[in-house]
């Protein structure tokens, strides 16, 4: 019969049989990033445990490793948890500030009947998980004196914008977690706070920095990412890395845009004209860029107490595909120009487009020969309204008449888009050239 043993969790050779929050420690450990001294109970372990009882042998175990004065936390490490789907938290049980053998071994054994509950049988149920495939290890921790601790995220988890958000709370992170503390909202965006607590203002560099490795930790993952941390008055150790679970096709609705575009109150019946109308004609100008996109006028925009808002998560992820920063539709519209706001880098799917691209740009350099043409249009389909006795005409030809105005007015909505946005590109394209000859403007 094998004898228990305990894994170190920078042992890369065991990680599969760690579960995925400590394949999650593992790797921060791989990448050089601070943790608590960390043990785990393996898959294999934890199974005898759970099924032979070796309570002698595992109190022995236990003895030879840690320290009867010391602190720990004992936490789950389910391989189904943590997932890119699904968190599966609060359903496994985590004990902190455990002291002696006896109060470890008694941690251990609940953790592991903690994947045997009825709420779990529900939620694995929910998710369409079957138990008979969960695996639990065990992780134990040394515990951090916490002067501050909590959760950040690599992305905001409710509007899907590329901000970090930090949540803190004084003392353990397990009040945030678990008990549902109120705690203090920090959200970084372009290397500023856009919201910070009046309180902790003596922590805002310890939060700043927290912030800066939460994105640097994201790059290095390839995800956005949900962190775990602890600061004890000098370090901040990670806890805890997973993929956030909540980004997935996250509406952010904004009039920032629209009060360009649709100003103003829109009462129910103009919006069943405007709004598909105006959305036409930004999906007419995505297509030109990147091909089809099989948007729908009502994925762009909703109506919000009589006011248009756009979907910027849906606008945002087509500039992202295009290689573009998610904000650069505010960019190019002249809003928030801060000294960290993202620039263009071009990806592999940005390479893709570049016929497109190259053809949008090549006809926008003599726009205004284009667009004096379709004004002359413009200005005769007008003329002819003025002059059409719209009573002579019967209900068919009517019809057909508000058909091929709606179609012309597309066009004439297509340039009140693209106008301002080459305007834009035009002027900064100006400012670059002036500042090179040092010309203020």
């Amino acid at each position: 019969m094998k004898h228990l043993y305990l894994a170190r969790i920078h042992d890369t050779r065991q990680a599969e049989q760690f579960g995925k929050k400590g394949q999650g420690l593992n790797w921060l450990t791989t990448h050089h990033l601070p943790i608590p001294k960390t043990w785990v109970v393996t898959f294999e372990t934890a199974k005898r445990i759970a099924v032979d009882g070796t309570s002698a042998e595992l109190q022995e175990l236990l003895a030879s490793q840690f320290d009867e004065q010391t602190l720990y936390a004992v936490r789950s490490s389910a391989n189904l948890e943590d997932d890119k789907d699904f968190s599966f938290a609060g359903q496994f049980t985590t004990r902190t500030n455990v002291q002696g053998i006896a109060a470890l071994e008694a941690a251990i054994r609940e953790v592991l009947d903690s994947a045997n509950s009825k709420t779990l049988d529900s939620y694995l149920k929910k998710v369409g998980e079957d138990h008979a495939q969960l695996q639990m290890a065990v992780l134990i921790q040394e515990m951090v004196k916490p002067v501050l601790s909590g959760v950040s995220f690599s992305k905001n988890p409710i509007t899907g914008l590329d901000e970090v958000m930090i949540e803190s709370v004084h003392g353990l992170g397990e009040t945030l977690v678990q008990e549902g503390v109120t705690p203090q909202r920090w959200i970084y965006r372009w290397g500023q706070f856009t919201t910070r607590p009046e309180q902790d203002a003596q922590y805002a560099d310890v939060v700043q920095n927290i912030a800066q490795e939460t994105r640097r930790i994201a790059r290095l993952y390839g995800s956005p990412v949900d962190l775990e941390w602890v600061f004890d008055g000098q370090t901040v150790f990670w806890l805890q890395i997973r993929p956030i679970t909540t980004l997935t096709n996250v509406p952010l609705y904004s009039n920032r845009i629209s009060r360009e575009v649709l100003p103003g109150i829109i009462k129910p019946l103009i919006a069943s004209i405007n709004i598909p109308l105006v959305n036409t004609a930004w999906i007419r100008l995505f297509d030109s860029l990147m091909g089809t996109t099989n948007l729908k006028p009502d994925d762009l925009t909703r109506l919000f107490h009589y006011r248009a808002y756009f979907n910027m998560a849906a606008i945002g992820t087509i500039f992202e595909i295009l290689g573009f920063p998610r904000e650069s539709l505010e960019l190019l519209l002249g809003f928030e120009r801060t000294a960290g706001r993202p620039t263009f880098r071009p990806s592999l799917r940005t390479f893709r487009h570049i016929p497109r691209l190259l053809r949008f740009m090549a006809g926008a350099w003599n726009y205004d020969r284009h667009v004096q043409a379709e004004l002359k249009e413009y200005e005769k389909r007008v003329a002819q309204i003025q002059r059409e006795d719209i009573a002579s005409l019967n209900q068919k030809e009517l019809l057909e008449r508000i058909d091929a105005h709606y179609l012309f007015s597309i066009k004439v909505a297509y340039q009140n888009i693209v106008i301002p946005l080459l305007m834009s590109i035009y002027s900064a394209l100006l400012k670059a050239r002036l500042k090179r000859l040092n010309v203020d403007f």
